[in-house]
């Protein structure tokens, strides 16, 4: 479940580019050993999204634990709005997973 929030309109719409790799028991993770599992547009408002694993295009995770890795552009409210007096970098809000069979 993922969310842009109040994102101002000038930014245009959000994206989120997800990746996966099985988990070593090391971090940070090797970034360039995941799956790309695409890129998409996120709405405003909390939504579900579907992305699809074939499990043998990964290697067996040693743990049984799998990483997700969520990436987006962030931006900064401040630097949009001078009224605003957040200086955090925001990208799009996780809400949880499910995985299903």
């Amino acid at each position: 479940t993922l969310a842009a929030g109040a994102r101002p309109d000038q930014l245009g719409p959000a994206s989120v580019c997800l990746s996966a790799q099985p988990e070593q028991g090391v971090w940070p993770a090797v970034p360039d050993a995941g799956v790309n599992l695409g890129c998409q547009p996120v709405g405003a408002t909390p939504a579900e999204y579907a992305v699809r694993l074939d499990p043998a295009a990964l290697p067996p995770a040693s743990g049984g634990t799998l990483l997700l890795r969520i990436t987006s552009a962030p931006w900064v409210p401040a630097a949009e709005d001078p009224r605003q007096t957040d200086q955090r970098a925001v990208g799009v809000q996780f809400g949880g997973m499910t995985v299903a069979p």
